[in-house]
């Protein structure tokens, strides 16, 4: 029981987030700037200079279509995954397995093409065998993304 309520507790804290995140960053890559304030659009650009992202920066066609899947999937499911949560609703196993895939699914592809770009992206570890640059590119791209959400 206290399993539960403690892992119901970090999922309401993470779709919270997510619920609040995702269209205020994520939706500056898919709609009109003018739609933003000035504050947010500074604070993601000033993370894509000096984090040289290159999905930020670039937009490149698969991140912006995973956005949109962000935004158009994902995003409506961690409103209900909250909405559930705080109604003890007994679909929300459901509604958390469908956003579990659909988040692994857009992972899964979007790693494996920036795998496939490796050496645009990041030429910091030339030196280093394939299969170590196979397993440091994703890290690196996880601590890229964990300072950006931790500095909002």
């Amino acid at each position: 029981m206290f399993l539960q309520k403690l892992t119901n507790g970090l999922l309401f804290i993470y779709f919270l987030f997510i619920t609040i995140v995702a269209p205020l960053f994520d939706g500056q890559t898919i709609l009109p700037i003018e739609f933003f304030p000035k504050l947010l659009i500074d604070l993601k650009s000033n993370y894509a200079q000096e984090n040289n992202d290159y999905l930020i920066s670039e937009k490149p066609h698969f991140f912006v279509g995973l956005v949109w899947v962000e935004l158009l999937l994902q995003w409506p499911l961690c409103m209900a995954n909250l909405y559930g949560i705080l109604n003890k609703k007994s679909w929300v196993k459901n509604t958390c397995l469908i956003y579990g895939v659909s988040t692994a699914t857009g992972m899964y592809s979007g790693i494996f093409i920036l795998m496939n770009i490796f050496n645009k992206v990041n030429s910091n570890l030339p030196s280093l065998p394939l299969n170590q640059r196979k397993f440091l590119y994703p890290v690196s791209l996880t601590i890229k993304y964990c300072s950006f959400y931790i500095a909002v």
